[in-house]
């Protein structure tokens, strides 16, 4: 039988990957965090607690995959206890119809009011969200759009302490 090392041993290497300068770049770092769940099964765990500690969520693609795979899951839904930053943004917003609509239709709805509505309540520890924009008045325009929705989202946080 191989030898093992103790699993707070392993969990304090797992976070110095972490924890490391961060003159890499964010990918870099979730890429070795995403080797490191692929050790073993013991390092599973502390792996996941690291990735999902800041969580990125910069495209429409990457918004239905998490949802699809993350809030959906009843397996990985219960990480997202370890996300203590949200960085979201470039969703784009539907065009307008090209054609009339008929009285009484709905248009689709928002790419920006559905992620705050779903992910409303979803992340415990949430202390900073950072919302990036195309242009400087981006944020403005998100805030007047869906200023319901914003505000749902960030009252049912309430360790959020920063907004950014």
């Amino acid at each position: 039988m191989l030898p093992t090392l103790p699993v707070e041993l392993t969990d304090s290497i797992i976070a110095c990957v972490d924890d490391g300068p961060r003159t890499q770049p964010v990918n870099v770092l979730q890429q070795t965090l995403c080797n490191c769940a692929l050790v073993c099964r013991d390092w599973l765990p502390a792996s996941r607690h690291h990735l999902f500690k800041s969580v990125f969520i910069l495209s429409d693609g990457q918004y239905t995959l998490f949802v699809a795979r993350v809030i959906h899951s009843d397996h990985m839904r219960p990480w997202l206890a370890s996300t203590e930053h949200l960085t979201v943004g470039n969703l784009t917003d539907p065009p307008p119809p090209s054609s009339p609509t008929r009285t009484g239709a709905v248009p689709p709805p928002s790419p920006w009011r559905q992620l705050l509505h779903e992910l409303a309540a979803q992340f415990p520890n949430l202390r900073a969200l950072s919302i990036r924009g195309r242009t400087p008045q981006y944020l403005d325009d998100l805030a007047a759009g869906h200023s319901r929705a914003l505000s749902l989202f960030i009252s049912s946080h309430p360790r959020l302490r920063a907004l950014s």
